[in-house]
């Protein structure tokens, strides 16, 4: 019944994606949730007679850029007993956000709190793309600022050190059309062709300019998180080999006890760059002078 269920969503999701109406579908799925949760939360203010949720001991947000171990990391949290785990809570704006250049961090703050007192759990987290605050028009130490206001007072910061397998993640994630995979699934062979001069991500720039910004996005966020209580996480050190590594130190930084959970997502291109990128040899010799050269002979996992 589950593998069912799971083949009906992904054919769904596949149509959705084709017709160009898989964000707005779910940024409508998602608004329907949130005023869901204002009636039930509500409810149980009005239940309770007291301050609600009277359970909570902090609210965390984890950092990251896209494509490194999140998904994965995320459906663990999501299923521990004293997580809520939001997920990306502003990725179905992104749309309209990047249609309609203006400020959102006023808007963004209306969502964090039409959703932060929904669980009456001990944790609350949610996550957030550099990318998304760039859509928005948000400044980064502005967001974190406002952050106070949530009580949020705990961060994840996930990095992954070879930037350009992540960006080939997410261009296979883009042709193959599927951005997970489940446990046990065979990761398919997807080949894609880079012009090393043109690549588009959420705006289209040099592979090598793509490549340094990320980078500097991280650093970015190290200098803001840095007078904060912040866990740093590595993809290719605490998920490639076991996300379980990730989850376990996350329980530890939160002060929860861990449960044993399984995991239930892949690694959707574990293939060598030399087999993926068809123009491998052209890609190779863009990046080959400067200080990235050593992303391609990496072998690592995506």
């Amino acid at each position: 019944m589950n593998n069912t269920s799971d083949s009906i969503r992904q054919n769904v999701e596949r149509v959705l994606r084709v017709t160009g109406t898989f964000r707005a579908t779910k940024r409508t799925i998602q608004r329907v949730q949130t005023t869901a949760m204002q009636a039930v939360t509500s409810y149980k203010r009005m239940a309770h007679s007291k301050t609600w949720p009277d359970q909570r001991r902090g609210n965390t947000v984890m950092f990251h850029t896209g494509r490194s171990g999140s998904s994965v990391v995320a459906d663990l949290l999501a299923r521990h007993p004293d997580i809520f785990w939001d997920g990306e809570l502003f990725n179905y704006d992104l749309l309209v956000w990047r249609e309609r250049m203006r400020p959102r961090l006023k808007q963004a703050g209306k969502t964090i709190g039409s959703r932060i007192n929904y669980a009456n759990v001990p944790i609350y987290g949610f996550e957030v793309l550099s990318t998304q605050l760039q859509a928005g028009l948000i400044d980064t130490r502005e967001f974190v600022s406002m952050l106070d206001d949530f009580g949020v007072r705990q961060f994840i910061l996930l990095t992954r050190r070879n930037i350009l397998r992540k960006i080939v993640s997410n261009l296979v994630a883009r042709e193959r059309g599927r951005w997970r995979l489940k446990m046990g699934e065979t990761a398919p062979m997807t080949r894609i062709f880079i012009d090393p001069e043109n690549v588009r991500l959420a705006c289209t720039k040099p592979l090598v300019e793509h490549i340094r910004d990320f980078r500097e996005d991280y650093r970015a966020l190290e200098e803001t998180l840095g007078n904060r209580r912040t866990l740093q996480l590595v993809y290719e050190d605490d998920i490639a080999g076991d996300p379980r590594c990730a989850y376990r130190r996350i329980c530890e930084f939160l002060n929860l006890a861990q449960v044993d959970l399984s995991v239930r997502h892949t690694r959707t291109t574990p293939q060598p760059l030399r087999d993926v990128i068809r123009n491998y040899n052209e890609v190779e010799m863009a990046i080959a002078d400067t200080e990235f050269a050593w992303m391609l002979n990496e072998e690592e996992i995506l």
